[in-house]
């Protein structure tokens, strides 16, 4: 029951019924940028009273580095964003949010212990399965 309410929003959130595929690649890639400007929960949480040090730029990278918090509206895309990959397989998965967060295909090849080509089929695969399921009148 409470998947359907989920996946009602999804149509919610995009009632278009054309999307394609460059679409659905932008908007995994912003969930990605999304989740990276989130606030880090946890222990470290735990020291909330102790003021941020401020990062010196020599040392700060570029993936160390949080921007302002996302909108409302992205966080809502980025929830739509990780319910479409409750639609793929587990290895789809891991391989599609891998490039939405920009790691290195061969990093993932490590990883994964798969080569390039198995990897850009499962990435091609799972974004076939997410956008056949957007596109169908029932998801």
């Amino acid at each position: 029951m409470h998947r359907s309410i989920e996946e009602a929003n999804v149509r919610k959130l995009y009632p278009e019924p054309h999307i394609t595929l460059g679409e659905i690649k932008e908007r995994l890639r912003e969930a990605a940028d999304t989740e990276r400007r989130l606030p880090k929960m946890g222990p470290s949480a735990v020291r909330a009273a102790w003021p941020e040090p401020k990062a010196l730029s020599q040392y700060a990278h570029s993936r160390d580095v949080r921007t302002e918090p996302p909108s409302v509206e992205a966080i809502a895309r980025y929830d739509a964003c990780q319910l479409w990959l409750d639609w793929v397989s587990h290895d789809e998965k891991k391989v599609i949010w891998c490039w939405a967060h920009r790691t290195p295909w061969k990093l993932v090849e490590n990883r994964m212990h798969r080569s390039r080509s198995w990897l850009y089929n499962v990435f091609r695969t799972g974004l076939a399965k997410i956008e056949s399921r957007l596109m169908s009148d029932v998801i």
